[in-house]
């Protein structure tokens, strides 16, 4: 029921549902990663991270696992600690514009240009479709 739930967006149900699922049978993996997606949707990031920190100690290779908590350290500008994050996540995912995205945010962040700038480059190659123009009226473009 907890991924009916949240594939409707009915997140508070679907938190529940995998909780309960946990409090039965502790020992099933992916579940703390089902609790921690629906917090993160929600934009509950502290409930989130603690959720990934989980998901993590059951398999700290998941790439997904890796860039949801490089992901909220990049935005709490935790840089040091989401690059870690994010290199697992990009030996997992190595086309995943969002990898290169997130990198290129935690490079600018460690005010590191050039790899900040090589991270975005990969990020439109990887997606080029996603790629936005710098500015959407066209101002300062030559």
């Amino acid at each position: 029921m907890g991924e009916v739930y949240a594939d409707e967006e009915r997140y508070p149900e679907a938190i529940a549902e995998y909780q309960a699922a946990l409090a039965k049978r502790p020992d099933v993996q992916g579940m703390h990663y089902a609790i921690a997606v629906a917090y993160w949707a929600q934009q509950r990031m502290d409930l989130a991270e603690k959720a990934f920190k989980d998901a993590w100690n059951e398999n700290p290779n998941d790439a997904l696992t890796n860039l949801y908590l490089g992901d909220i350290a990049v935005r709490d500008q935790r840089f040091s600690e989401a690059l870690h994050f994010l290199l697992v996540a990009q030996r997992g995912q190595p086309n995943m514009s969002q990898v290169h995205v997130l990198l290129g945010k935690c490079y600018q962040g460690q005010k590191e240009p050039e790899k900040a700038k090589a991270e975005f480059l990969a990020a439109i190659n990887a997606d080029p479709a996603a790629a936005q123009p710098p500015l959407s009226t066209g101002e300062g473009l030559s």
